[in-house]
């Protein structure tokens, strides 16, 4: 996703969320996305999850195809799964996501630098979203609530099932669901 500082600089929004909770486990926020930054994000995620993903549903963006991410996800035994060109709606739960976080957000706020759209966009709205929103496809209960419900806290990090980047189709059982990706 894309928006700009009320100075008319831009800068881009990486989001994530789990396809079997709707849990945003992900937002980074910075003036570029290069495969680096998105790496490291997914880093920071595994390790305060707890988890890795089986499955990431990416969209074309560059920062999923370069050199850096492929060898991340290699090493991390992840399958990559990529959507087709100009294909958004084989990614609908990121691309739902993302439209909640543009209208809720991106829209209704003006950003004076980059801490102040870390702080709404990456704290705020991921927290709300997870955390107290119910889903009417998960029974009225918030991402969260779904989450800690089905999942039990251990200290093995078995490989969750996957990661959706703004793409993701069926949903999967706990402990093996995917994330989907997008940018």
């Amino acid at each position: 996703m894309q928006d700009s500082l009320i100075g008319g600089r831009k800068f881009r929004a990486f989001t994530a969320i789990d396809v079997f909770s709707r849990e945003s486990v992900a937002i980074e926020v910075a003036f570029d996305m290069k495969g680096t930054r998105v790496t490291d994000g997914r880093n920071k995620f595994t390790k305060r999850a707890g988890a890795r993903p089986q499955e990431l549903t990416l969209d074309y963006g560059t920062e999923f195809r370069s050199h850096r991410f492929d060898e991340w996800a290699y090493q991390r035994k992840i399958q990559l799964d990529f959507i087709r060109p100009g294909k958004p709606m084989e990614n609908a739960y990121i691309e739902s996501f993302n439209g909640s976080l543009r209208d809720e957000r991106l829209n209704a706020n003006w950003f004076t630098d980059l801490d102040d759209a870390m702080h709404m966009i990456e704290g705020e709205s991921r927290r709300l979203q997870s955390g107290y929103r119910p889903h009417s496809s998960l029974g009225q209960l918030p991402p969260a609530a779904l989450r800690r419900s089905t999942r039990p806290q251990t200290e093995d990090s078995k490989p969750s099932g996957g990661l959706v980047n703004g793409a993701g189709h069926a949903t999967r059982s706990p402990g093996n669901e995917r994330i989907d990706q997008g940018g």
